[in-house]
């Protein structure tokens, strides 16, 4: 957390990561990142306690069919939001009358989803055989329209830099929603209370987005410049609906062939595995599109952009992802409770493909600043089938199998996504790929030394006090020896520096 508001606060520090140098243009950038950063922090804290809870109340099973229920979701989240989120955040103008098309557009599209899904319900029952999922298809549904009813607003927010509210938004949603969710858990509404969280979430994040943005659309107008904004979206919903596809195809597979049990511990191991990285890329994300969108026409800027901004995000990244690797069956032990030991083999496997996945966040960024729409979505046109087709052989080693072909698979496309970005004036790919690979490497090797010395004991605290120590000693020897590495960490730390200051 603190990382990211240091790379933030760097970027409003430096006159080559400003806008146009002046400290009236910088400070809201830097106020704004603070607060998505506090936020996230509330945040994140928020959903370490509610796992920990609810995983004590609630089966795998009760969790599986969820995630067979969010799989479905996830995709037509996506569809949802058309890339009109995206596209509105890139336009260089956002007149009026084309902010009402947009929202009443996200509003049709939005209703039009939530009752196709509610009809479609019994097709995802009989995809998943299991008729308990269908009823959770339906009442999701809503979320839908829901959510879109606040995503127009969302964009505009993140357009204008105005990241407080954004950040108030989605803390305060995720802390009612979490709250809720334990109570019904608590009062036996099992699967229900996993159901409810998320529908209190999206009303709660869709109002008080509405309430910051203190905007009500105007009917619907002819010739304000929709088509424009549609073409660019479209582009982004293509590319995001087959990733969401592609990203949701393990949870889809592990359901349809090892039932809601076994997606029950792969989802909880997912999730604990994916949370450093869930609470980094959000803010991450919504800062660095509108401020490397405004560097495109300035190539030289918008490498030394992409090339902090990649230092400060992998390092902190790549740290946590170790920890929890070597840490994972006390992590488990601690957050899970008893029986959910299996789910600490999947967050180990699935360590690897976490660390590809954050490296790719890095060429997403600059495809979406540069205008580069087009190719990405043909890029992953391109190696997204490949990971499903992966995900299916997998499967024929089991639940592990579909885990670890997630994880290489996320590799290949990272450099598949770093390749096609070599044309792009002003970025050098080739010194991404160097900078990543050699952190990647020097933390894999230290997770290695680590599970070696810490298998020697046999006790979960003893394990994990000699993994954890031989962890932090590999990294430090690893960062001396490797001068890149030792400069990308430089950078990270400068950072984290700078959050501490501006935090304190």
């Amino acid at each position: 957390m603190r990382s990211l508001d240091g790379m933030l606060r760097s970027i409003t520090s430096r006159r080559e990561w400003s806008v146009s140098g002046s400290t009236a243009e910088r400070s809201p950038v830097s106020r704004g990142a603070r607060d998505l950063v506090l936020a996230q922090g509330a945040k994140f804290v928020l959903q370490f306690g509610s796992l920990a809870i609810l995983s004590r109340i609630l089966s795998p099973a009760e969790f599986g069919v969820v995630a067979m229920a969010t799989a479905i979701v996830a995709l037509g989240e996506v569809v949802r939001d058309a890339g009109i989120s995206t596209a509105t955040i890139q336009a260089s103008e956002l007149p009026t009358a084309l902010r009402s098309n947009l929202f009443w557009l996200s509003v049709a599209i939005g209703g039009v989803l939530s009752a196709a899904l509610f009809v479609a319900a019994p097709v995802v029952g009989r995809i998943y055989a299991n008729e308990a999922v269908v009823d959770v298809v339906r009442v999701l549904s809503c979320v839908f329209i829901i959510a879109s009813l606040g995503a127009q607003y969302r964009a505009s927010l993140v357009r204008g830099l105005r990241f407080r509210p954004v950040a108030v938004a989605d803390g305060m949603a995720y802390g009612v929603g979490a709250l809720v969710a334990v109570l019904a858990a608590l009062w036996g509404a099992g699967v229900w209370a996993l159901v409810v969280q998320q529908i209190v979430i999206a009303i709660v994040t869709s109002a008080a987005l509405a309430i910051a943005s203190a905007w009500l659309p105007g009917r619907p107008r002819r010739h304000v410049g929709t088509r424009p904004i549609l073409r660019v979206g479209w582009n982004i919903l293509l590319t995001q609906a087959i990733g969401s596809l592609s990203r949701n195809a393990d949870a889809l597979v592990i359901g349809r062939y090892f039932g809601a049990s076994a997606l029950g511990y792969y989802n909880r191991g997912f999730q604990l595995m994916m949370l450093p990285m869930s609470q980094i890329s959000g803010p991450a994300t919504s800062v660095a599109l509108p401020v490397l969108s405004r560097a495109r026409e300035e190539p030289e800027r918008l490498r030394k952009l992409a090339e902090r901004a990649q230092s400060a995000f992998l390092v902190p990244l790549f740290v946590g992802i170790g920890l929890i690797v070597v840490l994972a069956p006390l992590i488990v032990q601690i957050l899970l409770g008893d029986g959910w030991d299996r789910a600490s083999d999947i967050v180990r496997i699935l360590g690897l493909g976490a660390a590809f996945q954050g490296a790719s966040y890095l060429s997403y960024w600059l495809f979406v600043s540069t205008g580069q729409t087009g190719l990405h979505f043909r890029l992953t046109l391109a190696t997204r089938p490949v990971l499903v087709c992966a995900l299916l052989v997998g499967a024929a080693f089991g639940m592990d199998g579909v885990a670890w072909a997630y994880s290489l698979s996320t590799g290949g496309i990272w450099v598949a996504s770093l390749y096609a970005l070599r044309a792009t004036p002003g970025l050098r790919v080739g010194v991404f790929f160097r900078n990543a690979a050699l952190l990647l490497f020097v933390h894999v090797g230290a997770v290695v030394i680590a599970l070696v010395v810490g298998g020697q004991s046999s006790s979960l605290v003893t394990s994990a006090v000699l993994g954890g120590s031989a962890y932090a000693l590999a990294i430090i020897v690893g960062y001396l020896l490797v001068r890149d590495c030792r400069l990308a960490a430089v950078v990270a730390i400068e950072f984290i520096r700078s959050s501490i200051s501006k935090i304190g």
